[in-house]
């Protein structure tokens, strides 16, 4: 356990409103039009012109264009932050696990490679498990959450080659947070935390959230 880490995905600190909107006037564009739109506002209050409220509509308009933008990229990073927290809604909280040749129910996160795992109609998976036994005329698995197939997976414990690897190809593995759909068979654990499948897909939502490129004008600003 101490080697591989808890199977768990990776939890990110949580950031407030007010922090993600601060967030997004650290970028030096953005200061620069804050900037303008308050020295606009204060050479349109000294102005001694018949403008009228003509005088107001530039730093309006700049500082209605900051408001679009950070609402606009909060609502994204908002999104991410969802995405994250449904990939953790998805994990099994407990698992039946054969341990010293004796069957018990723990805690998911407490899975280690090598530990043998039961599975039955309607259980989340609680690892990547390789199947090696299925105790029923046949075994499905839903993967829809993970690969996008609409209709459940036949499984198998025959070893598949070297070309599979697509996670659709993998017919004798068992993904976590998938969930059984009919059968029950039992597989020992592969892959745990954010080594399994799902764990790459939280690792790319992540890097999507944290990577995001800058445009060519911001490059040139900086």
């Amino acid at each position: 356990m101490a080697e591989v880490g808890p199977n768990e995905l990776d939890k990110e600190a949580e950031e407030s409103l007010w922090e993600k909107i601060l967030e997004q006037f650290k970028d030096l564009l953005v200061q620069i039009l804050l900037g303008a739109a308050i020295v606009s506002f204060i050479f349109a209050c000294i102005d001694d012109g018949d403008d009228g409220f003509a005088v107001f509509v530039e730093p309006f308009v700049i500082m209605c264009i900051l408001v679009i933008n950070a609402t606009v990229a909060v609502w994204q990073d908002s999104n991410a932050d969802n995405a994250l927290e449904a990939l953790m809604n998805l994990q099994a909280q407990t698992c039946k696990v054969n341990r010293d040749g004796k069957w018990s129910t723990i805690e998911a996160v407490n899975l280690v490679p090598g530990d043998i795992v039961s599975v039955a109609t309607g259980d989340c998976v609680p690892a990547d498990l390789r199947i090696i036994e299925i105790q029923s005329i046949a075994l499905q698995a839903g993967q829809a959450a993970l690969t996008g197939e609409s209709v459940s997976v036949q499984k198998t414990t025959e070893k598949m080659g070297s070309d599979a690897t697509m996670l659709q190809d993998q017919k004798n593995m068992l993904f976590s947070s998938t969930v059984i759909t009919s059968g029950n068979a039992i597989g020992v654990v592969a892959y745990t935390g954010m080594k399994t499948a799902i764990g790459s897909v939280h690792k790319e939502v992540s890097a999507a959230k944290e990577d995001e490129a800058d445009t060519p004008l911001k490059v040139k600003l900086d």
